[in-house]
């Protein structure tokens, strides 16, 4: 679960900065571009299968960036951003790939992006946040917070899924984790980004490959709790 909800929350962010990791991908995880931009002809073929996955948001056809390649074709197209009244926004894009001889096919996804200020070592911050859809900006923002305030402290005991603390000496990997955790959760590079799914029953907090996870706590103040946290190792 962690490794597939990290794909998932990359792509979001993928997104947010203006680009897809959709299909017409090489065997080396990029896409083919033989020659940047697509014909005339091409875009006014993509237009309708484009705006339909997208529906009912409207697409920024501005935004269109393609490129041509021996086995085809591929285009992003970005929605027009949706500003909600709470200050958030409703974000997203459109990816659509053809083969050399065939149809124009389309892929959709939109994320809820929210800029957020939080306190970090008794400074104010802001962090741009993808934050599920149905929860207040006011209840993230808190949960971000409580993330945020709780990493430091941080230990082995709290490794999510682990029936025994982890062995710091004998697990140098999640020695390492540990160390990486506490320094992101506080934030340091200029323009930090958060991730925040909600799993149905518990959420997840990522920033980089670093997750805490919250628990649902009906009787609490907020309705959620921290849990554990959990981290990609590579080894």
């Amino acid at each position: 679960m962690r490794r597939a909800s990290y794909f998932l929350l990359a792509t979001l962010v993928t997104f947010m900065l203006g680009g897809w990791m959709p299909s017409a991908v090489s065997m080396g995880g990029q896409k083919r571009c033989d020659q940047k931009g697509i014909s005339a002809a091409d875009l006014d073929k993509v237009r309708a299968p484009a705006a339909k996955t997208a529906a009912p948001h409207h697409l920024d056809w501005r935004s269109a960036f393609g490129c041509t390649h021996s086995r085809g074709a591929w285009v992003d197209i970005d929605i027009v951003d949706e500003p909600q009244a709470d200050g958030s926004l409703i974000t997203g894009a459109a990816w659509c790939q053809r083969e050399k001889v065939g149809n124009w096919e389309c892929e959709y996804a939109k994320g809820r992006h929210y800029r957020m200020n939080v306190m970090v070592a008794g400074k104010p911050r802001t962090l741009d946040t993808m934050i599920p859809e149905e929860i207040s900006v006011q209840a993230v923002t808190r949960m971000m917070q409580q993330a945020i305030d709780v990493a430091p402290g941080l230990t082995m005991a709290q490794v999510c899924g682990m029936p025994t603390p982890v062995d710091q000496a004998a697990d140098p990997p999640w020695l390492a984790a540990l160390e990486e955790i506490h320094r992101d959760f506080q934030l340091p590079v200029d323009q930090p980004f958060a991730h925040i799914v909600d799993w149905g029953g518990h959420w997840t907090v990522a920033v980089g490959e670093n997750e805490l996870e919250f628990a649902a706590d009906p009787g609490g103040t907020d309705g959620f709790k921290f849990s554990c946290w959990s981290i990609t190792i590579h080894v």
